[in-house]
């Protein structure tokens, strides 16, 4: 992810989400606001332009959960209050040597980055018949019918 905050400098930074046991990885549908789950590779797998949510089957830009924003919002927070007391501290040094002083003051508390933790949902294995994909969905949905994630078709568990 990056984050530009001046025209100059820009901010990169990798936020690890963690898969469960299976090797599953937690997404939220930021339009409905469930959750379901897709392997890593899945996830990064160039060959589908776009993902749908399993439940409404309307595609957003991404499904990442709300522990991954506020991650993200920290770290990026914590790099700027960084940056600002670094700009104070040069200006503290340059204004000593003149008839003005400055004090840039005591470094600011960087704030906790919590990592993202795998949040146990009680959600079961599907394998899509048209993709040969598979996701971790709630059960109802099997019963009920869900949207391939990867190309969108609407499948029944029943058939």
């Amino acid at each position: 992810m990056i984050i530009e905050l001046e025209r100059n400098v820009k901010m990169q930074f990798t936020i690890e989400i963690p898969a469960d046991c299976d090797g599953y990885v937690l997404f939220r549908c930021p339009l409905c606001g469930e959750f379901f789950k897709l392997t890593a590779k899945d996830y990064k797998d160039d060959t589908y332009l776009e993902l749908r949510c399993p439940y409404c089957g309307i595609v957003s830009k991404n499904y990442f959960t709300n522990g991954v924003y506020e991650l993200a919002l920290t770290k990026t927070e914590n790099y700027a209050m960084d940056l600002i007391y670094g700009k104070l501290k040069s200006m503290e040094r340059e204004l000593k040597s003149g008839f003005l002083s400055f004090d840039a003051g005591s470094r600011p508390t960087m704030k906790y980055e919590s990592p993202v933790t795998v949040s146990v949902e009680a959600l079961s294995i599907y394998n899509y018949k048209c993709c040969g994909k598979m996701i971790k969905l709630k059960p109802l949905s099997i019963i009920i019918g869900s949207y391939c994630p990867f190309c969108g078709v609407r499948e029944y568990g029943d058939e």
